[in-house]
């Protein structure tokens, strides 16, 4: 079994964020989002849309579908944004880039999302299930369901009492700290909003929302190297998450360093444990050595130019 050990993944841009205050953007229009099944049907659940900068890969915006999936952010400023779905029920989804237009009042963006079966088919395919989601009570998850619903409706003060009877019953319930962290954003309380994505992040401190944020947070209040130390901690994945032939890897630890490019496992028929242990190997390193805390893993993507030039994104 793969142990969470964090992997930050080079593709995401967090520099330069701090000088990109949202206050500046000119004003741009209302963004619709449509989110359906691959049959054309809404999701059964109302899902999280979170509205990402481009340019910072900061979250400046968040809401949740109704029961149509239908979205909507006001007034979004010019520029260029991705827009992330999740949910329960749905894999995680994230939108090509796409630009808001000065001269449009309202645009609007359609993402087809996958629902997610059974936790045991998720396993069969390879995909990963934290082990938060597998601890979570029953009870529990409903009462975190419906403080969703209750968010969706800007019904703040419910929402409260349903998140904390979730966290009554798990209080390792690191989803339900960040949600709580949100609503708490929503009414204008601070001090409680830092406190609960705190605990979120002591409950799992692999838990990219909480992190993201917390920097958000920091930016309000102008801490931009606190803000960029969430962000990359933010950026961390689970070993699991790396697509054999898709991500290529660096390891790092003290002086030692090892790279592989995404071909080699794909032409090697290498596992992600074994690509990881190769990984290690080419750094001089026990292959085993990615599970430590000190050694750093790095994912990265590549095009390849020629039989011996790569030109990495990002």
């Amino acid at each position: 079994m793969l142990h969470p050990r964090p992997v930050a993944l080079l593709l995401l841009p967090f520099l330069c964020l701090v000088v990109c205050p949202l206050v500046a953007q000119r004003p741009g229009g209302n963004l619709q989002v449509f989110v359906t099944l691959p049959d054309d049907h809404p999701s059964g659940e109302q899902l999280r849309v979170q509205l990402i900068s481009g340019d910072s890969g900061v979250q400046v915006a968040e809401t949740y579908t109704d029961n149509r999936g239908r979205a909507q952010f006001d007034r979004v400023g010019v520029g260029s944004y991705t827009i992330s779905i999740s949910g329960q029920t749905i894999e995680a989804t994230v939108s090509d880039p796409f630009q808001v237009d000065e001269r449009k009042t309202t645009q609007s963006i359609s993402l087809r999302v996958k629902p997610i079966s059974t936790d045991a088919n998720r396993a069969g395919s390879g995909a990963s299930v934290s082990a938060g989601d597998l601890k979570v009570p029953e009870q529990a998850s409903k009462e975190f369901d419906k403080a969703t619903k209750l968010m969706a409706k800007q019904q703040w003060p419910k929402a409260i009492d349903q998140l904390n009877k979730a966290l009554a019953i798990y209080p390792a319930y690191a989803e339900a700290y960040t949600n709580l962290g949100v609503v708490y954003a929503k009414t204008g309380d601070p001090v409680k909003e830092r406190e609960a994505l705190q605990k979120a992040i002591v409950a799992n401190d692999h838990f990219a929302p909480g992190f993201v944020n917390l920097a958000r947070m920091e930016i309000r209040e102008h801490n931009f190297t606190d803000a960029e130390a969430h962000l990359k901690q933010a950026a961390a994945i689970d070993p699991t998450e790396i697509e054999v032939g898709r991500h290529g890897l660096l390891v790092a630890r003290g002086a030692h360093r090892g790279l592989l490019l995404p071909q080699v496992a794909a032409e090697h028929g290498l596992t992600r444990e074994q690509f990881l242990d190769e990984a290690c190997r080419k750094a001089l390193l026990p292959r085993e050595a990615w599970r430590d805390t000190e050694t750093q893993v790095f994912a990265f993507t590549c095009e390849v130019l020629s039989e011996d030039g790569v030109l990495p994104r990002g």
